[in-house]
């Protein structure tokens, strides 16, 4: 039981040093409590994490997640390779297609602007 709280604690503190804290109760409703896992996961597991817990809804905290998981990565394997190199490729990748989507879709008239 300590166990799982420490490792509760690891995630909550690495979303609070990255400002993702309101996804914290995602994060641990989905199972995902164990920072350790999340650095070992392939890219792919990576992508359903980020979709899950609804970073996949905000670019920007996407990036940040992503950026700040490469950093602890690196740190923790001293350099080596990192799959997270893949996982932020893909999420620019991601981004840059929503946005070629919202411009060609204003353009399109589907989507109006709103003055407020």
């Amino acid at each position: 039981m300590l166990k799982e709280i420490e490792a509760a604690e690891e995630i909550k503190n690495f979303l609070e040093r990255n400002n993702l804290v309101q996804y914290y109760d995602s994060f641990l409703n989905l199972g995902y409590d164990d920072l350790p896992q999340l650095l070992e996961m392939s890219a792919e597991d990576l992508n359903v994490v980020i979709a899950e817990v609804g970073l996949v809804h905000k670019p920007g905290h996407r990036k940040r997640f992503v950026a700040a998981l490469q950093i602890l990565n690196s740190k923790s394997k001293h350099g080596e390779p990192s799959h997270f190199d893949t996982v932020a490729h893909s999420v620019k990748d991601k981004i840059s297609t929503d946005i070629s989507t919202f411009k060609t879709n204003v353009k399109k008239g589907d989507i109006h602007r709103f003055d407020c």
